[in-house]
């Protein structure tokens, strides 16, 4: 199922909302991209990316072909290949599978604006505490990827 012009507009304005200080501080932040890949089908996506220092965020808006679930996910990337999800971060560190779980969107009940807005907040804090002097330079943590299902 496709994304609607309105799905497009929430994704953009709450993510906007939930990292626009970074724009604030150098940072920019890129329109709503339609993707497809052969594993995850049509997502969306929005980068909030320091262009010097080739880091930045990306959050991915996934939606199951018969639209009845959307999943998101935000992750760290230094340049395009070197990335990795909050969640796996947190996973890596041992932090309780409880808070990991609010990294997710199903965690979240609400209207798509409300569940995206709870959602982005709690992977910024999660940023907050945990990344942001990587998100500004300092040094790259390996944090491996977890491929779950599709080892």
């Amino acid at each position: 199922m496709s994304f609607s012009e309105a799905d497009r507009q929430i994704f953009h304005e709450e993510v906007a909302k939930v990292f626009g200080d970074l724009v604030s501080s150098g940072f920019h932040q890129t329109g709503v991209e339609l993707r497809h890949t052969a594993a995850l089908g049509e997502y969306l996506e929005v980068a909030v990316q320091d262009r010097k220092l080739e880091r930045g965020v990306r959050i991915d808006l996934t939606r199951t072909p018969d639209g009845r679930r959307d999943a998101l996910t935000v992750s760290l990337e230094r340049g395009r290949t070197d990335t990795f999800t909050v969640s796996e971060f947190l996973q890596r560190e041992g932090v309780n599978d409880d808070v990991i779980g609010q990294c997710k969107l199903s965690a979240y009940h609400g209207s798509l604006a409300e569940r995206i807005s709870r959602c982005l907040a709690f992977n910024r804090q999660q940023i907050d505490k945990h990344l942001r002097e990587t998100l500004a330079g300092a040094e790259w943590p390996g944090v491996p990827m977890n491929w779950g299902d599709h080892k």
